[in-house]
């Protein structure tokens, strides 16, 4: 049996200040959330599974590649697997991350409601601080706030 895999994979990676993730700015002209702040990771290629996806989106787009992953939360949108996230670590520094795309940028788990999030990321980030495993999210349009 062929397994359920999301599209994409995304990355919960720890900033080195205590309760801070790294999210990737997207610019106004992205094709997918523009200007909203993401996750970093990507879709998934061929055969590859959810964690070879993310390992080679995470090495493309910061020059970096976990040693842990630990899946958390599955989104699901209008009944779909879209996407898993994992956290990631050990916690990079900024030094370590070399962003090759968009901006790596620092938030605060705390600021996360005042930023420009996207509507999926935000959803899963709350759903991940609150212990929870899936996310069903039901919109008339989420291709403006896709997973990268």
């Amino acid at each position: 049996m062929t397994p359920t895999w999301p599209d994409y994979a995304c990355a919960i990676i720890p900033a080195p200040h205590i309760g801070s993730i790294w999210l990737e700015e997207r610019p106004p002209t992205a094709r997918l959330a523009p200007g909203l702040w993401t996750c970093f990771g990507g879709r998934r290629e061929g055969d590859e599974t959810p964690e070879e996806c993310l390992c080679r989106e995470l090495g493309e787009e910061l020059s970096w590649t976990p040693r842990e992953l630990n899946k958390q939360v599955e989104l699901w949108v209008e009944g779909l697997p879209i996407a898993w996230f994992f956290l990631v670590g050990p916690a990079p520094t900024g030094a370590e991350l070399q962003p090759r795309g968009y901006p790596a940028r620092e938030v605060s788990l705390g600021e996360l409601a005042r930023q420009p999030v996207s509507p999926w990321h935000r959803e899963v980030l709350l759903a991940w601080q609150a212990g929870q495993t899936r996310v069903d999210y039901h919109s008339g349009d989420p291709s403006s706030a896709a997973p990268s």
